[in-house]
C-alpha cells in the first residue's frame, strides 16, 4: 500500500447536519472546492444532489457538483467528467460489493499529480475532472486495522466515450464490537445556552442495535434535541434507540441553559453527565464533565482523559478539542488553526470526530512536518458575540493515538495557533499527558503496615475471583481508571456483570490498599 503523503482535503461532514448557508449575494455551495495541479483541474463535493441547476456569477451548479466556468465557454462546460469514490464493508472477502454489504464512512485515497481525498462518509466522493488519465490509489489514513480486498490502485481513462468513472475499494475487519463515545462540549457558561453534540462511534465490524443513553445533570433545564429521542425517563434523563453499521458515527446534538450565577463560589464547579451505549454485545459508557464558568478566556484546548495527575493509559486513545469564539465586533470570514502534534503521535490513527463548521473545513497536515495540522475554515462568516453569541463559538475535535512501545511517562503535549483573517495567531494553552501503562495507587495511610502481597486466583478468570484473606473493601477500575463495581468485607467476588477484558482490583485492608490486575474472560 503507497505511503500516504497527509496532505487531504475533507469532503464530507463529520458529526453535523447538512444545511446551505447564503453568504453575501452569491450562494456557495458548502460542500465542495477545487484544486489544480499539473494540468488537471478538480472540483469537489461531498456528493449531495441538487435536483435543478442555478448560476450565479462565477459559479455553475448541477446535480451536487460545483463548476467555475468564468473563463469558459457553455461548449467547453459538456467536456467535464466524474468520479466517485466510495469504501465498502467487505463482509466476505470476496472483492465484490455483495447484497447487504454497506458502504463506510471513512477512507482516504490519492490521485497522483493532484492531491489526496478523506472520506468520511458512507455517500463517498464525487469528483469532476477534466479529460484524461487518473491513477486512484488507496492509502492509510485511518484504516488501522482494515485490510483492502480490493485493488488498491485503479488507472482510469476518461473522455467522450468513457465520461464517468465509479471506483469501489472493498475493506474488511475481523469481526469485533467495538462502540467509542465522544461528546463535542460548548462552553457552560453562566446562563448562556450550551450545544453539546454525542458522537456515536461504530469503530468495529458488527452491526450493532441498542440505545444510547443520556443522563444530565439535574442542574441543567430548558432542553432542546436535534433527534427527538425515543425515550423519556425524566426531563434530564433521555434515550435513542440506534442501529449501527460499521464504520460509521451516529450524531445526537443536545442542548441546554447554563443555571444562572448566584454566588461566586459556584465559578469552577464541575457538572457531570454520562452517556451509556447499550447494545446486545455489552455497554459503553463516557462520563461528561463541564466546568462552570462566567468569565473565561473563550480560546482554548482540551485533551481527555483530563486527569488531575495528567496520566494517560498508552493503548487509549487522546481526544482534543481546541475552541475559539469572536469576541470582537465584526465578523471574521476565515479562522485557521495551525496543531502542533507530538512525534510521538501514530499519524495513522488520526480520526477528525466533530467540528462546529463542517462544511467550511479543510484538514491540510504540512507536506515538510506531517506533525503541524492545518484546520481551515474558508469562508466560516463568523459572528462576533455581540450579534450572534451562541454562532460566535467553534470547534474542531479528532482523536489520535500514541506509537506503540513508547517509554514510560512519556509526556505529550499539544498546542494551538488561532488565527482570525489576518490577524496575529492567539496561542491556546498547551496540553501535557503523561503516558503510563497502568494508574498509580496512592496508599494514604500515615501509618503503613506492611502486609504480605495477597494472593489472587485464578488470573485469568472466568468470573469468579478468590483471595487469601477477607478484605474489608474490593474495588474493580477498568483500564481507563473508571470504578465499575465494589464490593464489601469479602475474600472473594463475581465479575458476572461486566465484559471481559482487563480490570484492575483496590483491595483495602484498613488505611492499606493492594493492587492487582486481572484478566476476565468472559
Amino acid at each position: 500500500m503507497r505511503t500516504p503523503t497527509y496532505i487531504f482535503s475533507l469532503l464530507l461532514l463529520f458529526c453535523s447536519t447538512l444545511n446551505g448557508q447564503r453568504l453575501g449575494n452569491t450562494f456557495m455551495t458548502p460542500y465542495g472546492g477545487s484544486a489544480t495541479q499539473n494540468g488537471h483541474s478538480v472540483y469537489y463535493n461531498t456528493g449531495e444532489h441538487f435536483n435543478t441547476s442555478e448560476t450565479d456569477q462565477d459559479f455553475f451548479f448541477y446535480q451536487g457538483l460545483l463548476h467555475n466556468f468564468s473563463s469558459e465557454s457553455g461548449d467547453e462546460m459538456e467536456q467535464r467528467f466524474t468520479i466517485q469514490v466510495l469504501f465498502y464493508f467487505d463482509q466476505n472477502e470476496n472483492g465484490i460489493q455483495d447484497l447487504g454489504e454497506h458502504f463506510l464512512g471513512f477512507g482516504s485515497f490519492d490521485i497522483e499529480g493532484v492531491n489526496s481525498f478523506f472520506n468520511s462518509s458512507p455517500d463517498g466522493v464525487t469528483l469532476e475532472v477534466t479529460g484524461g488519465d487518473y491513477k486512484l490509489v488507496l492509502n492509510d489514513v485511518g484504516l488501522e486495522d482494515w485490510l483492502v480486498t480490493t485493488e488498491d490502485v485503479f488507472e482510469l481513462s476518461l473522455g467522450p466515450d468513457n465520461p464517468s468513472a465509479l471506483v469501489k475499494f472493498g475493506l474488511f475487519k475481523i469481526p469485533d464490537s467495538e462502540i467509542d463515545i465522544k461528546t463535542a462540549l460548548g462552553l457552560l457558561r453562566c446562563s448562556a445556552p450550551v450545544s453539546n453534540r454525542i458522537c456515536v462511534m461504530n469503530r468495529g465490524s458488527e452491526i450493532e442495535e441498542g440505545t444510547v443513553w443520556l443522563q444530565m445533570d439535574d442542574r441543567f433545564s430548558n432542553f432542546w434535541y436535534g433527534i427527538q429521542p425515543d425515550h423519556f425517563i425524566d426531563s434530564t434523563f433521555v434515550g435513542w434507540d440506534i442501529v449501527s453499521n460499521p464504520g460509521i458515527t451516529e450524531v445526537y446534538p443536545y442542548g441546554f441553559v447554563a443555571p444562572q450565577i448566584m454566588d461566586s463560589t459556584q465559578l469552577g464547579e464541575l457538572y457531570f453527565s454520562e452517556v451509556n451505549v447499550e447494545t446486545m454485545f455489552g455497554t459503553t459508557t463516557e462520563e461528561i464533565v463541564q466546568e462552570y464558568v462566567c468569565a473565561y478566556d473563550p480560546n482554548d484546548k482540551l485533551v481527555v482523559p483530563n486527569r488531575e495527575d495528567s496520566l494517560a493509559l498508552k493503548d487509549v486513545p487522546l481526544t482534543y478539542t481546541v475552541r475559539f469564539q469572536n469576541t470582537g465586533n465584526f465578523y471574521a470570514e476565515d479562522v485557521l488553526i495551525i496543531d502542533t502534534l507530538s512525534k510521538d503521535l501514530n499519524l495513522n490513527t488520526f480520526r477528525l470526530i466533530n467540528s462546529s463548521h463542517p462544511e467550511q473545513l479543510s484538514v491540510i497536515f504540512n507536506e515538510q512536518d506531517n506533525y503541524i495540522v492545518h484546520f481551515k475554515f474558508d469562508n466560516i462568516y463568523l459572528p462576533d458575540s455581540t450579534e450572534d453569541y451562541e454562532g460566535s463559538n467553534g470547534h474542531v475535535m479528532y482523536q489520535i493515538s500514541v506509537n506503540e512501545n513508547i517509554p514510560d511517562n512519556t509526556v505529550i503535549e499539544n498546542t494551538g495557533y488561532i488565527i482570525f483573517d489576518y490577524n496575529p495567531p492567539i496561542i491556546t494553552n498547551t496540553t501535557g499527558t503523561t503516558m503510563v501503562d497502568t494508574f498509580p495507587v496512592i496508599i494514604s495511610s500515615t501509618e503503613f503496615e506492611k502486609f504480605e502481597t495477597p494472593k489472587v486466583y485464578p488470573n485469568p478468570t472466568n468470573g469468579f475471583i478468590f483471595f487469601d484473606q477477607e478484605f474489608d473493601r474490593i474495588e474493580v477500575f477498568d483500564i481507563v481508571g473508571k470504578k465499575v463495581s465494589s464490593f464489601q468485607e469479602r475474600d472473594r467476588i463475581e465479575l458476572k456483570e461486566l465484559e471481559g477484558g482487563i480490570y484492575i482490583l483496590k483491595m483495602k485492608i484498613g488505611d492499606t490498599e493492594f493492587v492487582s490486575k486481572i484478566i476476565y474472560n468472559n
